[in-house]
C-alpha cells in the first residue's frame, strides 16, 4: 500500500508538470477578415454561392414598412377594419390571415406595419357593426419603383 501511494503521487506530478501552466511564446495574433471582390464569371453562370455578388448596399432583408392610412369621410357608425393577406383566385379571404385588425372612428388609422414580403398582395375590408351595409373592400400590391409603400384607404 505504501508503494502505491508513492507511485500515485509521483504519476500525478508528472501529469501535473506535463499539462503545463507556463505561458507559450507563440501568442495568436487576432484574424482580420477582409472581403473579397470577385468579378462575376463571364458567362454569368451561378454555380455555387461564392458565385453570387451583392451589391454592398444590399443588406439581405425583405421586410420593408408599410404606412396605412384610413378614414372614411362622413364615418357617421360603428366600423371595424381588417387588413388581410389576399387570396388566390377563386378562395374566400381568411381572416386568420389578417396583419392588421381595429374598429375604424371618424378620427381615422394611420399606422405603420412591418411586412415581410415584397410579393404579396393585401385585402382590406371595412366591416360596418350595424350588418345593413356590404363590407366596403380595397385592394393594395407591393410598388417596387415607389420608396415608401402606402395603402391609402378613403
Amino acid at each position: 500500500m505504501k508503494y502505491f501511494k508513492c507511485y500515485t503521487l509521483v504519476t500525478l506530478l508528472f501529469v501535473l508538470i506535463g499539462c503545463g501552466g507556463g505561458e507559450s511564446e507563440n501568442k495568436a495574433q487576432p484574424v482580420e477578415t477582409v472581403a473579397v471582390v470577385k468579378d462575376p464569371p463571364a458567362d454569368n453562370i451561378v454555380e455555387t454561392t461564392a458565385d453570387i455578388i451583392v451589391d454592398a448596399d444590399f443588406n439581405l432583408s425583405t421586410k420593408f414598412n408599410l404606412q396605412l392610412d384610413a378614414k372614411l369621410e362622413g364615418l357617421d357608425q360603428r366600423a371595424y377594419l381588417n387588413v388581410c393577406l389576399a387570396p388566390q383566385s377563386g378562395e374566400k379571404l381568411d381572416y386568420n390571415n389578417c396583419l392588421f385588425r381595429s374598429p375604424l372612428t371618424a378620427s381615422g388609422i394611420n399606422e405603420s406595419l412591418l411586412i415581410s414580403h415584397s410579393e404579396m398582395k393585401l385585402v382590406a375590408q371595412i366591416w360596418f357593426y350595424d350588418g345593413s351595409t356590404v363590407p366596403i373592400q380595397y385592394e393594395w400590391q407591393y410598388e417596387s419603383n415607389l420608396d415608401e409603400q402606402k395603402f391609402m384607404i378613403r
